[in-house]
């Protein structure tokens, strides 16, 4: 219910900017929904998924989350005065 909502607060808001701006004014609500329905389809999946393999994620999934905040401090690129980001090539 959440997605449904958010999906018509983007089609709200982008409508009337992209028809400011002479665009389609769906253009930003598809791929919004396009997203939504991926996510679905990738949810139902996971959903399906047996308790133990979850289990195993648990560990590496903390430790990748702990040593990529971390991988910033000696190797973050500056932007906006903010040393956040991690230049990894074309994801930038």
């Amino acid at each position: 219910m959440l997605v449904v909502f958010g999906v018509i607060m983007v089609f709200s808001a982008s409508s009337v900017e992209a028809l400011i701006a002479d665009e389609a004014s769906y253009s930003v609500f598809v791929r919004q929904l396009l997203f939504a329905v991926v996510g679905a389809v990738v949810a139902g999946f996971a959903s399906r998924l047996d308790v133990s393999w979850w289990k195993r994620l648990a560990f590496p999934t903390m430790v990748v989350s702990v040593r990529l905040p971390a991988a910033v401090i000696p190797s973050g690129k500056s932007a906006n005065a903010h040393r956040n980001w991690i230049d990894s090539g074309p994801a930038r």
